[in-house]
């Protein structure tokens, strides 16, 4: 027999027959699932009932209208059966089961992956683009005044009442306070700028050191190296010269009004 399109999974070539042994009552259980009454030939007792009125099918649930009763005998002879959805099952799915580049940008939904669809360590440094325009390469240059580009962190809270764009160190409560070159105990710990204005323990995004950040008001001569300050919250380009100062660089001017925050390690208290 041919065919328009794919050829059929299930063939009729020969009729499937069916023998209830035993039958009484008028619930049955059919092998085979079938869409209505018409998909079956039902014979009692020999005798052939009627499809409009003598039973009911729907899947495998037969019931007849007159209840049977010990001695009778019943079998049905299938016309069609009902069309079979196959569901898949966890791990059907495999990446052998795709063919190279099955799948890529355009069949995937917009925010359809997130870190939810991630498996533990399925994100390694072959699957993250590096260089020009890739995973790790900023913008040195910030769009907006009083922003950054690169790592930041929103967590910890403000020791203090802050202005947008102090330079702050992180103090023994996990609280950030006004750097000060003043004295190592407020300029050697770890450092960040304030992106906010924050009062004592908000939370305040903070710049860390790899960022690139920006203030209008700057007016740095590009290149040159950036230190804690002697005043409290402050970066300068004037190496601080008193005694008992800290001398800790904190980046270097990129622009006028930008500079690349990279706090260094090492510092130099004066005598």
């Amino acid at each position: 027999m041919a065919y328009v399109g794919n050829t059929p999974a299930l063939k009729y070539s020969e009729l499937i027959q069916q023998t209830f042994s035993s039958p009484t009552g008028t619930g049955f259980t059919l092998s085979q699932a079938v869409t209505n009454a018409k998909d079956i030939m039902l014979y009692i007792n020999n005798v052939k009932q009627n499809p409009t009125g003598g039973y009911t099918c729907s899947g495998t649930t037969l019931t007849v209208s007159e209840a049977l009763v010990s001695g009778d005998e019943m079998y049905c002879m299938y016309y069609g059966r009902a069309v079979e959805t196959l569901g898949l099952n966890a791990g059907d799915v495999t990446t052998a089961s795709l063919a190279a580049d099955a799948v890529d940008g355009t069949k995937i939904a917009d925010d359809a992956i997130n870190s939810e669809h991630y498996a533990a360590a399925s994100i390694d440094a072959e699957h993250l683009a590096v260089g020009k325009d890739g995973a790790f390469s900023l913008d040195a240059t910030p769009n907006t005044d009083h922003t950054a580009n690169g790592p930041q962190t929103s967590i910890l809270a403000s020791g203090y009442s802050s202005t947008i764009m102090d330079l702050v160190y992180l103090g023994s409560s996990s609280k950030w306070l006004e750097a000060d070159a003043d004295a190592t105990g407020t300029s050697i710990n770890l450092l960040g700028i304030a992106l906010e204005a924050k009062s004592d323990t908000q939370a305040m995004n903070v710049a860390l050191a790899g960022s690139f950040v920006r203030d209008d008001s700057w007016s740095w001569t590009p290149g040159v190296p950036l230190y804690v300050s002697g005043t409290l919250g402050a970066i300068t380009a004037t190496k601080p010269s008193g005694s008992g100062d800290v001398v800790r660089t904190v980046g270097y001017a990129v622009t006028a009004d930008v500079i690349f925050f990279n706090p260094s390690s090492d510092y130099v208290t004066l005598a």
